[in-house]
């Protein structure tokens, strides 16, 4: 219902009528611990992976099942995907190396890729991040541990989005009730990278002042200006 809505209002209707996947949880799990290594059972760690509790032991279970008994399943774009929700770590890491350098499915590395960069943005950010004792709490001792040691790299992180929209323009993800178009994603996160980065040039703005005087923001370059982006609705 939530595909063929063609309106704001319905599209909110179809989700709040959706079914509550936390009630399906434990079937899926009986469903999957009951039909291993077939057909049946890989569909349902999948649908865990996605619909599991975050960052939780059943959501690391079942991708650590479909990693060791479906590694060529086009549905690891669905681990990609849950992995770049998660936190930056050696194993997450790996298992998205892994996936990368073996999909057969395009549309699997293009998520890998994505998620690989997603995550090593987020390590580069705590790198020099001052947590306080919930944040590390927060994170825990393998996110932390792997940032003590994570040297950051922009270069790989643009070289990656870069990888997605030249060799994989059309990889899209269904994820939950939304597709997401990859390509485009790593075209938006590379213009933020080459021109919203510390140390780029802004891009210019122009617009009328509070007299109905035309300008641009250009005009005041080499002076100190502050931005005041606001807006109502």
């Amino acid at each position: 219902n939530f595909e063929l809505a063609e309106t704001d209002d319905a599209r909110r209707a179809a989700m709040n009528d959706r079914p509550d996947p936390d009630a399906y949880v434990e079937k899926f799990k009986a469903l999957a611990e009951a039909n291993p290594d077939s057909p049946t059972g890989h569909s349902a760690w999948a649908w865990l992976v996605t619909y599991a509790p975050r960052n939780g032991e059943l959501q690391e279970r079942a991708i650590e099942e479909m990693m060791t008994k479906y590694p060529e399943s086009i549905r690891m774009d669905q681990v990609c995907i849950n992995l770049m929700y998660g936190n930056p770590t050696v194993k997450a890491m790996n298992r998205l190396q892994s996936l990368l350098d073996n999909s057969p499915h395009d549309s699997v590395k293009a998520a890998a890729s994505f998620a690989m960069a997603s995550l090593l943005n987020d390590a580069t950010e705590l790198k020099g991040a001052e947590l306080d004792e919930r944040m590390k709490q927060y994170y825990g001792e393998e996110t932390l541990e792997y940032v003590n040691t994570f040297e950051p790299d922009p270069s790989r992180i643009e070289s990656l989005y870069e990888t997605i929209v030249e060799k994989y323009p059309d990889a899209k993800v269904q994820f939950v009730m939304r597709e997401l178009d990859l390509a485009e994603m790593a075209e938006s996160a590379l213009f933020e990278i080459r021109n919203l980065s510390i140390n780029c040039v802004a891009p210019d703005i122009t617009g009328e002042d509070l007299d109905g005087v035309e300008f641009s923001l250009s005009d005041y370059r080499g002076k100190v200006v502050v931005l005041d982006f606001w807006g109502h609705w």
